[in-house]
């Protein structure tokens, strides 16, 4: 009688095993799907379930790619996505960035957005005023996509986006934007172009973002600070006009650690490593910048400027490293409150905010 009911409640807990494995969400459903580049790939992440993983195999790929679904990841093994030859079908991204040369809408190559996002006045690109629902959970890895012509990659409307391990080459507008989302991870990833195009990677979140250990070259501007409280830490950017630009009034954006060289010799007067344009209570420290120069001499490692609407306050730029550039240190701002500590330079404007020489 032990054993008859011993199996008895063996069933039964198989039983409810089962019916528990039915029930619950993800990762009880998810399922790895192998793609081909002659596969319908758009189809089936259209209709992906949460958990999803897309392993997209060694070939080259017809974007844009779309990505609207939670929790889903996307990983290139050899992969390369191009635009296609027909007209992009319109999508969540398309004219995000503005027009392109003929005057169409510029398109992204892979484009995770959310849905019922609201877009205000375009600038570099257009604001996003609200999103309804964000996609949440995406994750993009190790993909090359190249030569789009809005971003090679665009995070819009998102939340808990991780972009990683990325080749992105060859846009004239943005190798990778995060705009109107939160929670955003871009790390190890490299940004690059062959002629000097607009911005590697830029970031307009409305919550936290995370981008570090990228490697970035041959954009005006490499790094595009426009989120408060962004995290920017041990990137590389070279042949770059601007390595990192602070947009005017933004706040609070700790950017440490990153290296910052080799001046793009097209670039233009008043070109810098850091470019600190209006910002607020911003951490620029333990940076190091080199060559940043140009033949008329106004080449700098780290600016700090006021705008009409915008005066710089309270930064504290400390413990960075200068050496060889035409001045290491230039400041035209009335803010109060902008701290020099510790840098290492020789050249300043005005003087003695050098503390140690380079």
């Amino acid at each position: 009688m032990h054993i008859y009911f011993n199996y008895l409640r063996a069933v039964w807990l198989l039983l409810c095993a089962s019916y528990l494995a039915d029930a619950l969400p993800q990762p009880w459903k998810e399922a790895k799907i192998y793609l081909h580049e002659n596969d319908d790939y758009q189809n089936a992440i259209k209709h992906a379930s949460p958990g999803d993983v897309f392993i997209f195999t060694r070939g080259t790929y017809k974007g844009p790619i779309v990505i609207s679904k939670d929790d889903i990841s996307l990983f290139g093994h050899g992969a390369s996505i191009i635009p296609g030859n027909t007209q992009a079908i319109p999508n969540e991204c398309s004219g995000f960035a503005g027009n392109d040369s003929a005057g169409m809408d510029t398109q992204a190559g892979i484009c995770i957005a959310g849905n019922g996002i609201k877009f205000g006045e375009f600038k570099e690109h257009r604001r996003i005023t609200s999103v309804t629902t964000p996609v949440k959970g995406v994750h993009v890895s190790g993909f090359e996509v190249v030569g789009f012509s809005g971003p090679n990659i665009a995070v819009i409307g998102a939340q808990d986006t991780l972009v990683s391990g990325n080749i992105l080459r060859d846009s004239p507008t943005y190798g990778c934007i995060t705009a109107g989302s939160t929670n955003s991870r871009v790390t190890e990833n490299t940004v690059t172009s062959s002629n000097l195009n607009g911005i590697g990677i830029c970031m307009d979140d409305t919550g936290p973002v995370e981008v570090s250990h990228n490697d970035i070259s041959g954009y005006v501007v490499g790094l595009c600070l426009q989120t408060n409280g962004a995290q920017v830490e041990e990137n590389k950017v070279k042949e770059c006009c601007w390595g990192a630009f602070l947009d005017p009034n933004v706040e609070g954006v700790e950017l440490k650690k990153n290296f910052i060289s080799a001046m793009n010799p097209t670039c233009f007067d008043g070109s810098s490593g850091i470019f600190v344009d209006g910002g607020i209570n911003n951490q620029i420290e333990q940076n190091w910048i080199t060559g940043m120069k140009l033949t008329d001499g106004n080449g700098a490692g780290i600016m700090v400027w006021d705008e009409p609407d915008a005066v710089a306050n309270g930064n504290k730029i400390e413990r960075n490293v200068l050496k060889d550039n035409n001045i290491d240190i230039y400041v035209n701002s009335t803010g109060t409150g902008n701290e020099f500590d510790d840098n290492h330079c020789s050249t300043s404007v005005p003087t003695r905010l050098c503390d140690a020489r380079s």
